[in-house]
């Protein structure tokens, strides 16, 4: 891949790759390390990518990234970053602290999935897992979520 292709391609797919940082580093300053880590590597190895696979392949790296960066940081939660809680969150609010609550396993590919659109296909070659893997884990998501939000009742028609 040619260096003007590849800004294009990144250019691209930059907020993809920033959204799936964040919802792994669940912070904006190790999103931003993770995607810049990934792309410097990126841009070293351009030259052996399959076009036609660039966004699941730079996806991958930002992936493992975040596997990387979350392995160093120790978990702490600032006093400063703990946000209030809301009386009555909106719906939108409660789908979000939900999905929050789901382990990474889970959450990555119902993300992947509803968010960023990759089929099952490309999410299973992105986390290196069985596609009927992929498929339980969203089921499992789908069911984890559909109860959190009942409880809260916040199902609304046509949810999950």
């Amino acid at each position: 891949m040619d260096e003007q292709t590849f800004v294009e391609q990144v250019k691209v797919h930059e907020r993809t790759l920033y959204r799936t940082a964040h919802s792994m580093t669940r912070n904006d300053h190790d999103a931003l390390d993770a995607v810049q880590n990934a792309l410097t590597k990126a841009w070293i190895h351009r030259h052996k990518v399959n076009p036609a696979a660039f966004r699941a392949w730079l996806l991958r790296i930002v992936i493992n990234e975040c596997h990387s960066i979350r392995r160093k940081t120790k978990r702490e939660t600032l006093v400063e970053e703990v946000e209030p809680v809301q009386v009555q969150p909106p719906p939108d609010s409660l789908l979000r602290i939900a999905l929050d609550r789901l382990p990474d396993n889970l959450r990555l590919p119902i993300l992947l999935h509803y968010m960023e659109g990759f089929s099952v296909k490309e999410i299973a070659m992105m986390l290196r897992i069985p596609a009927g893997t992929v498929t339980w884990r969203m089921s499992k998501a789908r069911i984890l979520l559909k109860e959190e939000l009942s409880e809260k009742g916040a199902i609304l028609h046509g949810g999950f």
